[in-house]
């Protein structure tokens, strides 16, 4: 639920910002160049009507990578944050050895016990990564 609010707020988190070049002109049109296949959903016609709905009728649009169309959005709007972030999961003390296997799956994720001081070591080298 936390995570559903913070990417409605244009906080992306655990995403690195997608490899589009968008350049405002001042004159020429919309130019797109697709430098790698796209395959989720981005094409030039996409291109051309979100860049309609945000009023700009010039720019150069360098697609790096596989996009998304809300991935495109979020280029053209300019205005997202990409934070990295890591899941604490406190009294470990209290699972069973298979309710740790499951979360072990999980990534970005570090099972700690506060009370009994077990896994803090690793909280820290996590952070400091």
């Amino acid at each position: 639920i936390i995570e559903q609010e913070l990417f409605s707020f244009g906080i992306r988190i655990n995403q690195k910002p997608p490899e589009v070049k968008l350049i405002k002109k001042e004159k020429g049109g919309i130019g797109y160049q697709e430098m790698v296949p796209q395959t989720k959903g981005m094409s030039a016609d996409a291109a051309r009507l979100v860049l309609k709905e945000y009023k700009i009728s010039c720019a150069e649009v360098i697609l790096r990578q596989d996009i998304t169309v809300d991935e495109f959005i979020d280029v053209v709007e300019g205005n997202r944050a990409y934070i990295p972030v890591l899941y604490v999961f406190n009294k470990i003390d209290s699972l069973t050895i298979e309710e740790l296997d499951i979360l072990d799956q999980m990534p970005n994720y570090v099972p700690i016990s506060s009370q009994h001081e077990w896994n803090l070591e690793e909280l820290m080298e996590e952070i400091w990564e």
